[in-house]
């Protein structure tokens, strides 16, 4: 289990969809989203459907405090990545959980250790809390839009137990 994780919208969006919002407790503990994360998952301008509150009420919200610095990312990625990067910052978390291709790499090129959920998947998969990752990658894929490749798909069902 990992100390501080903050994580964007798209990680817990996906994986409530597929309905393996369950495996960020069991992986991470606790799981903080900032307050521009909150509004997009209750609101989300996208396929994949809005959350209740009450799905989310297990993550904690918290605020950046260095709002220059949302500023000034920003102009670089969406709000909600812009607040989620800040906090991970501020808080030197272990880890932040990202899925946009542009946020990754400003994450990363800031120090941030980051993984996506394919990656949580695949943890949760050798963990046992998931049997497969693959199939759920692909039902995010054609059900939701989300985007992944096929290479990647393929790399993630390496693992997977067929029954």
């Amino acid at each position: 289990m990992t100390g501080i994780v903050v994580s964007d919208a798209s990680p817990i969006r996906s994986l409530a969809a597929v309905g393996t919002l369950h495996v960020l407790q069991s992986l991470y503990g606790r799981v903080i989203i900032p307050p521009a994360v909150s509004r997009e998952l209750v609101a989300p301008a996208s396929t994949l459907p809005p959350l209740s509150p009450e799905l989310i009420e297990s993550i904690d919200v918290i605020a950046p405090a260095d709002r220059a610095l949302v500023t000034r990312l920003g102009s670089i990625v969406d709000p909600g990545e812009a607040e989620a990067i800040a906090l991970a910052i501020e808080l030197s978390c272990d880890r932040l959980l990202i899925d946009e291709r542009h946020g990754r790499e400003l994450a990363s090129s800031l120090g941030l250790t980051i993984t996506g959920v394919v990656g949580i998947l695949i943890k949760a998969r050798d963990a046992g809390l998931v049997v497969a990752a693959g199939p759920l990658l692909m039902r995010m894929k054609h059900d939701y839009n989300f985007w992944v490749s096929d290479t990647l798909i393929a790399q993630a069902e390496k693992g997977d137990r067929h029954e």
